[in-house]
């Protein structure tokens, strides 16, 4: 729960604070990843390498994040993406999406609820058995 309310601070943070602008997807990057599981080699993985202007018109041109290693192509060439970014760290960006700002917050705080409420659970149940006896 604490890393989901730590992420959901950072996020709050660049929403305030970020540059929101359209990035395009100008190449869809490949990768070779290894399988998690041994003896199933490798496999591809895409990840969009978008490219936008700044506030000094500079061109910025990176990998975007894409949860996970994707194994299909989610951005065609050409597609135009909502980020957002920190004027001071123009490479650290995020899609301008439930999924791109909210999602990893969301599972760490419903994981860290999950675990509490089955904690809580346990304590009750041991001192209704104790009360019992």
């Amino acid at each position: 729960m604490y890393v989901g309310i730590q992420q959901y601070n950072k996020t709050n943070f660049l929403v305030e604070n970020g540059i929101t602008t359209t990035a395009v997807v100008i190449d869809v990057g490949k990768k070779y990843v290894q399988s998690p599981k041994r003896g199933h080699g490798k496999y591809v993985a895409y990840a969009p390498i978008l490219q936008y202007s700044d506030l000094e018109n500079n061109k910025i041109t990176f990998t975007h994040n894409v949860p996970a290693n994707s194994t299909s192509i989610i951005h065609e060439v050409g597609d135009s993406i909502q980020i957002i970014y920190q004027k001071n760290k123009p490479y650290r960006e995020r899609e301008n999406s439930f999924q791109g700002l909210y999602l990893i917050p969301t599972v760490g705080c419903c994981m860290g609820l999950l675990a509490l409420s089955i904690a809580l659970w346990g304590v009750i149940s041991i001192f209704r058995n104790i009360k019992m006896r």
